[in-house]
């Protein structure tokens, strides 16, 4: 019994140690290229330790098994507990499983194996050209999983996993790697996109958004589909006006809240870049009319046309999203004339209050002396309309009472109800 635990302990205390390894969070040294490389060759040299210590402790267990078979079982041993392993890290923060770590764990184990099994045999095998097939088969899969392991298809896969399991930062910083050291290859675009895309919609971090977007505008503009996404991005950071199918806002007058008129939004994807709004108008419950317009966002504007294959169109918000930036537009033939007066409203509407708000003021020419006020949420869109005459006090024309525009996690923000609001007063008295 001493013999056998002498000979098996280490094998326990050798599983534990790379148990204990890959349970350690976000496990990396700071040497950037190298750091893949030396993980690789721990990976190797670990497993081909794991395979010594097993074949040697089923050696002195007594069994009266036949070299090969002890050689098998101890790889068969070796090459299940790296799959496990691998498993263990889906667990771990900032580690992930990886077939390209088991191959790597695998290739390590046949090494030794061929290494124990005949130490002479490896090094002649070499020196007559790599006849056999296995020590061919080995060196290939080591190239392979060396490229994917240290180059920017692995970690780009690597980064994407990441940002599945929601960790943003991690993922932005293994995308950036992919850009900044394989800036020519076909991922560094995308990359440099989906870092983008992190700090716009996952982290709301906008000027982290703004930044990327524009180093991918900046590095790739000859690419045309990455120079209208990188454009894209930069419109909807933040997106004052989200257009996703399946959206919907619900508009009624500010003075009843909505009891005198009610207007309902419904948005609809009809193709790539075009979405069709449909307005149904009731007056108390009595249904009025309903108005169609569609929207595309190109060339850094939000553009709404009377029909899908107009060409004309009115320009509804214009980036720079900076205070005093103008622009003229038409409108139903009219001229009218917007001004950015603010980005950093806060509104507070039946539908919730909302912070970092869009004012944008409307002017008609052939209407000097009134102007309309629109108010745009970051992803929400549209909250308040208000009119004044020029220079003078803004009244609520109307509001935003409920809205969805995450129509894929069935959220619905509405104003709350009031009659709790009224008990809660009466408990109080």
């Amino acid at each position: 019994m001493l013999k056998k635990i002498y000979y098996w302990l280490p094998v326990f205390l050798w599983c534990s140690l790379i148990f204990y390894l890959s349970g350690v969070p976000y496990l990396k040294t700071e040497l950037g290229y190298w750091d893949f490389i030396l993980r690789k060759i721990a990976h190797i040299v670990e497993y081909g330790i794991l395979f010594l210590l097993v074949q040697r402790a089923l050696f002195h267990s007594g069994l009266k098994w036949q070299p090969k078979r002890i050689y098998l079982v101890s790889i068969i041993f070796s090459v299940l507990y790296a799959v496990s392993d691998e498993y263990h890290q889906s667990f771990v923060p900032g580690r992930g499983p990886s077939a390209y770590d088991v191959g790597v764990d695998s290739a390590g184990v046949f090494l030794f194996y061929l290494y124990l099994s005949n130490k002479d045999y490896l090094f002649k095998t070499l020196k007559t050209g790599m006849k056999s097939n296995i020590v061919k088969l080995m060196v290939l899969l080591l190239s392979i999983c060396s490229f994917y392991a240290c180059g920017p298809n692995y970690q780009f896969s690597k980064a994407s996993k990441l940002e599945k399991k929601g960790f943003y930062v991690e993922a932005a910083l293994e995308y950036e790697k992919v850009s900044d050291k394989y800036p020519d290859h076909p991922k560094a675009p995308e990359s440099l996109y989906r870092i983008g895309c992190i700090f716009q919609k996952n982290l709301k971090v906008y000027s982290q958004a703004r930044l990327y977007f524009n180093r991918l505008l900046d590095r790739y503009s000859e690419l045309e589909n990455w120079k209208h996404l990188a454009e894209l991005g930069l419109f909807n950071s933040p997106d004052y006006f989200p257009l996703n199918d399946g959206n919907f806002w619900i508009e009624g007058d500010s003075k009843t809240g909505g009891r005198n008129m009610q207007s309902k939004w419904a948005c609809k994807q009809v193709s790539t870049d075009t979405f069709h709004i449909k307005r149904s108008i009731t007056a108390g419950k009595s249904f009025v009319t309903s108005v169609s317009r569609y929207f595309r966002k190109q060339s850094f504007e939000l553009r709404e046309y009377t029909s899908e294959k107009s060409k004309r169109y009115t320009i509804i918000i214009s980036y720079p999203f900076k205070e005093g930036r103008t622009w003229k537009t038409v409108r139903d033939n009219r001229g009218v004339d917007y001004l950015i007066v603010s980005n950093g409203v806060s509104v507070d509407v039946k539908a919730g209050k909302f912070r970092d708000c869009l004012k944008v003021r409307e002017r008609y020419n052939d209407l000097p002396g009134s102007v309309k006020f629109n108010y745009y949420a970051p992803e929400v869109g549209w909250v308040l309309t208000t009119t004044a005459k020029y220079g003078g006090k803004e009244h609520r024309s109307s509001e935003l009472l409920s809205y969805n525009t995450n129509p894929a996690e069935n959220v619905i923000k509405k104003e709350p109800k009031k009659e709790k609001v009224k008990e809660k007063k009466k408990e109080k008295k």
